[in-house]
């Protein structure tokens, strides 16, 4: 009988230096995310001790299947990184992982980022697939808002709520923390209606 990947429960562990599968969280960011967008392991690690940061490690029994970096503040939750090992890809697990994460923080507005879609981008296609994914999981663009960091322009999806430019610039400053969220630039906020 085939195993029914939608009737599984994920079972939740924090992510530290002590967890055992630290190397395959390294693995997993490493490759999922542009060196661009992805903050280094160590910043991750010293950033979750803080009360309002969970870097989560999911598990399918004792197999590691993927991982989410959120930032809550108030009602406000960003999730800042999700992604799934890649040999679990397309199963379910990065769904899973959401729904956790929407049951766990049900009364709070969720908020997320994703690679502006632009057919000028090589990757373009993965881009619409990511987006597809997220609208599967209920995280819509409910203000049409994009926003630009770093030279890179980020389409906004929400779950549970609108978000506004004020919120963006205000829980990424949470996530970045004093010293580098002092640096960040609020200004590199755009509306998706201004030139960018």
């Amino acid at each position: 009988m085939e195993n029914n990947k939608s009737e599984t429960t994920l079972v939740a562990k924090e992510v530290t230096k002590k967890l055992p599968e630290l190397n395959q969280v390294r693995e997993v960011l490493k490759t999922l995310f542009p060196p661009r967008e992805m903050a280094p392991l160590w910043y991750l690690l010293a950033r979750a001790k803080k009360k309002h940061i969970e870097f989560l490690a999911f598990y399918d029994e004792d197999k590691f299947v993927g991982l989410s970096f959120l930032v809550t503040h108030g009602d406000l939750t960003l999730v800042a990184y999700l992604a799934t090992v890649a040999n679990v890809h397309s199963k379910g697990y990065g769904s899973k992982i959401l729904s956790f994460v929407k049951k766990k923080l049900a009364n709070n507005r969720l908020t997320l980022t994703i690679e502006e879609i632009n057919e000028s981008y090589l990757d373009n296609e993965q881009r619409i697939k990511r987006k597809e994914f997220y609208a599967k999981n209920e995280f819509l663009p409910t203000t049409n808002l994009k926003i630009k960091i770093r030279g890179m322009v980020f389409e906004v999806l929400n779950n549970n709520g609108n978000t506004s430019i004020k919120d963006h610039e205000f829980i990424m400053k949470k996530y970045l923390g004093n010293l580098i969220g002092m640096l960040y630039k609020p200004k590199e906020f755009l509306n998706k209606s201004t030139d960018i």
